[in-house]
């Protein structure tokens, strides 16, 4: 909803989601909004859609990386784009995480083999190195005018409890992906440098850093399209 009251009461937004509750949620909130008619929520296929006019604006954020064939995604919804219309996919990288102090031998073992088995063919859900296969899959659906932006969000000693669970959650997420490696030992200690518990956690380290990073690609069709 936070985008309509960017866009104003001239505008039409429309939601897809495959995920039944998540479009029952978005309806329950649409439904008490003053811009509630400016919105549409529909719960589909992304492949199973076709608007009735072409957008101005296509959004893809943190989602495209969880499409089996995302090149096949970006193919469908080209056909959609207005000769003037923008496509935006934000995502994020595994890679671009900061966390210090940690074990950084042990760091790169991990992203090492992490990468490597990424670049072999992900089979889970989700690639983890997802941001930095962009640029080329937006070329590859015929886009030429390719931008960037990024943000970034840090934290420093001390961090709270809540800023704790989402660091941790993050530097679990190297762990899980180094477990599917085979690498249970190195998972296990990565995993206790985050550990509130353990003697050792980097969160009670005065010299305590994290910073992670999401990209945002913005492209177009070219001109003679």
């Amino acid at each position: 909803m936070s985008l309509v009251e960017k866009l104003g009461h001239t505008s039409l937004v429309h939601g897809i989601d495959l995920d039944v509750k998540a479009v029952e949620a978005a309806e329950k909130r649409r439904a008490t909004h003053f811009l509630k008619d400016c919105v549409r929520f529909k719960c589909t296929d992304i492949f199973d859609h076709e608007p009735d006019e072409p957008y101005d604006a296509i959004i893809l954020f943190n989602s495209l990386s969880y499409f089996p064939k995302p090149e096949a995604v970006l193919g469908h919804l080209v056909n959609f784009v207005s000769p003037n219309g923008v496509v935006y996919v934000k995502d994020s990288d595994l890679g671009s995480d900061f966390f210090w102090p940690v074990d950084m031998e042990l760091y790169h073992q991990l992203m090492s083999k992490i990468s490597n088995a990424s670049s072999n063919g992900h089979n889970g859900s989700y690639d983890p190195f997802f941001a930095r296969k962009i640029p080329a899959l937006l070329r590859h659906a015929g886009f030429s005018d390719i931008g960037l932006t990024s943000q970034s969000f840090s934290f420093s000693f001390p961090v709270d409890d809540k800023q704790r669970t989402y660091i941790a959650e993050n530097g679990k997420m190297i762990a899980d992906y180094a477990l599917r490696t085979g690498d249970v030992e190195g998972a296990n200690s990565w995993s206790l440098q985050f550990d509130s518990n353990s003697p050792n956690s980097v969160f009670e380290d005065p010299n305590f850093l994290y910073s992670m990073t999401e990209f945002i690609f913005q492209a177009r069709m070219p001109a003679n399209s």
